[in-house]
């Protein structure tokens, strides 16, 4: 993923997208907004996630650039629950 490109952000069903995916937005600097699962993280700072408990979609939300209900693509780092 290149710092500075953001990537398209799709509305989806909140039952059927399990795992949240990553972003890259300029009015954040720049910085990777990280969400899975409901679990938020900013800044690159990564965490755990747990995957059996789907949050719905208004608890998806990044830390900043989302619009509410937004679900992010599934990411490769989101698939074991893990962050950057």
């Amino acid at each position: 993923m290149k710092s500075g490109r953001a990537l398209e952000v799709r509305q989806r069903d909140a039952q059927s997208q399990a795992v949240t995916g990553a972003a890259v937005y300029p009015e954040c600097g720049n910085r990777q907004i990280w969400a899975c699962n409901g679990l938020q993280g900013a800044r690159g700072v990564g965490f755990t996630g747990h995957l059996q408990n789907p949050a719905p979609a208004e608890k998806l939300r990044p830390a900043c650039g989302a619009p509410k209900g937004a679900l992010w693509d599934l990411a490769p780092d989101c698939r074991g629950g893990l962050g950057p």
